[in-house]
């Protein structure tokens, strides 16, 4: 992760907590167990997890399938006097697991080994589930004797753009109101005020077949994908309209898969090149679209093939204002419970945050307590014998706790 970084002092003594570190194998540990891979997904049962552990703790919850096998979780705590709604977001589902790409242990275990706990998701981002679960539980420990509104919202799908997950319960959230959102996902260098998009292009690239004796006569299309790969890798990012954000990356872009031909011998008529172009704020993907065609439309004419580029997903690029109130909220909640200062930071990858702010106009960022130490490999999701440190994810939920507190003035 690009980011740069804007830290503040503190000299704040740790505040005490409701929050019991038991959620570890209570609430985690289950959670990571359930086989959550997207594609092909399949969130219901860690949803219906989810909403009985948040039943059992006084919320109101309601389940939702947004296809077969795809469930989100809003859970709502009133308090009983009038005041501000803060909801507070995670995804239940993890991207795929190789398993033939290093493992040591059950991606799908949950084990815990002295202050680790392993497996797909305790990177990203069932620890940050699990924490607000628990954060929630500890404030509505205190009783329904505050101010405003506590709703809690595990989805589906974010690993592959979000909407069967946030995206297909905006009208429920319409209705309740939300006036900040807090997304869960790690950010270890600070609080996340944005969130590259993507624009995921597909390419049909079409040529002429024939035998692979007469190669003469017919139009590869492998080799026409193979000069649009070079001439894009080449050309492409001077398309990008770089420096207008101080905290998330610059675009870029990642050749995400190619697929084509029948058999050695027949030369390959057909051939589908996925890219996935990270995008900033304000870029749009007819923008996307139309710097992609400039790059492959004179290759294709050059052999006579042919090209169609098509959008197959976008998601756009989300950024909060510094001096939003919800900075201020969780740099507090941060120094009260740990005594240290954070920064300011920006995610390459895409989050669920850009719902909230472009559908729903609510001030939203990351923020992720619960993961503060970088991994070597500078990654600590989506890797082989992928953890959690417990302790870290335990004074997560506890930031999450004073969070939760003082928007809504108990």
């Amino acid at each position: 992760m690009d980011t740069e970084t804007d830290m503040t002092d503190a000299t704040v003594t740790p505040s005490p907590s409701r929050v019991d570190p038991g959620f570890i194998e209570e609430i985690l540990q289950p959670l990571v167990q359930f086989d959550t891979e997207n594609p092909p997904g399949n969130e219901l049962e860690a949803a219906k997890f989810t909403a009985a552990w948040l039943e059992k703790a006084g919320f109101t919850c309601s389940l939702s399938q947004s296809a077969p096998g795809r469930g989100n979780v809003i859970a709502v705590l009133e308090g009983e006097r009038p005041g501000p709604t803060l909801l507070l977001n995670g995804h239940l589902d993890t991207q795929p697991i190789a398993r033939d790409s290093g493992w040591t242990v059950d991606p799908i275990g949950g084990e815990i080994r002295g202050e680790r706990i392993y497996g797909r998701g305790t990177g990203d981002m069932k620890s940050g589930v699990a924490a607000m679960m628990a954060a929630g539980a500890a404030f509505a420990k205190g009783g329904t004797d505050f101010a405003g509104r506590l709703v809690l919202l595990a989805s589906a799908d974010e690993t592959s753009g979000g909407y069967l997950g946030v995206g297909a319960v905006l009208d429920e959230l319409r209705v309740l109101k939300p006036d900040f959102a807090v997304v869960c996902e790690p950010t270890p260098l600070g609080i996340g005020l944005g969130a590259r998009g993507c624009c995921w292009v597909k390419l049909a690239i079409t040529g002429r077949p024939g035998q692979a004796g007469k190669a003469h006569t017919g139009i590869n299309a492998i080799a026409v994908a193979g000069d649009m790969i070079v001439e894009l890798g080449r050309d492409l990012p001077a398309s990008f309209p770089n420096g207008r954000s101080k905290y998330l990356p610059e675009p870029s872009f990642n050749f995400g898969g190619i697929a084509g031909g029948i058999k050695p011998n027949v030369i390959a008529q057909h051939v589908e090149l996925i890219i996935d172009r990270r995008v900033t704020v304000r870029e749009t993907a007819d923008e996307v679209l139309a710097a992609v065609k400039a790059v492959v439309e004179p290759v294709a004419a050059r052999w006579n093939a042919k090209v169609e580029a098509t959008v197959d997903l976008f998601v756009p690029a989300c950024e909060l204002e510094e001096t939003s109130p919800l900075v201020a909220h969780c740099r507090d909640a941060f120094t009260a419970v740990t005594g240290d200062a954070i920064g300011l930071t920006g995610a390459g990858g895409f989050t669920d945050a850009h719902f909230f702010m472009h559908d729903l106009g609510v001030p939203a960022l990351n923020f992720g307590p619960w993961l503060r130490t970088v991994h070597p490999s500078g990654s600590n999701s989506d890797i082989p014998d992928e953890f959690g440190l417990i302790p870290e994810i335990v004074d997560g939920a506890r930031v999450y706790e004073r969070l939760i507190g003082e928007i809504l003035a108990r």
